[in-house]
């Protein structure tokens, strides 16, 4: 494809393409590069006209799906504090499994059982649930 096949606004972004960085991963559609996979990702779902939550990165094909899940997962409002630290969080398992972390407990997040030690919940995870998780090493 040439430059002028794209509309302006991707033409005007292909000239800003150092803003990024550059990097190995180029955008097909209008040239530009950047340093990660992640920030291509990212880059593409504008292509779609999709939508990116400035809070936690996560796309949305529509914007009234991210309107709901501002309102839902960042709108302090409905947040639930901890009582040790003041860290906020959008739902009551959160909440618990933070606070698992100050008692030093660690939590399977496919079943939410409790283990003192996390070579204990790895174990857990790959007998119980067939998945291993990687080495923190």
């Amino acid at each position: 494809m040439h430059d002028t096949d794209h509309p302006k606004k991707w033409r005007d972004r292909k000239a800003k393409k150092g803003k990024n960085g550059g990097g190995g991963y180029p955008c097909q559609l209008c040239g530009e590069t950047f340093r990660t996979q992640s920030k291509l990702s990212h880059h593409r779902a504008w292509h779609r006209g999709e939508t990116i939550c400035h809070v936690c990165q996560r796309v949305f094909a529509r914007t009234d799906i991210l309107r709901n899940h501002l309102r839902t997962a960042h709108d302090s409002s409905h947040l639930l504090r901890c009582d040790q630290c003041g860290l906020a969080f959008p739902s009551a398992p959160r909440l618990s499994e933070h606070r698992a972390w100050h008692r030093g407990e660690t939590i399977c997040h496919v079943c939410g059982r409790v283990f003192s030690r996390i070579d204990h919940m790895r174990r857990h995870m790959r007998t119980r649930h067939q998945v291993v998780l990687p080495s923190r090493r």
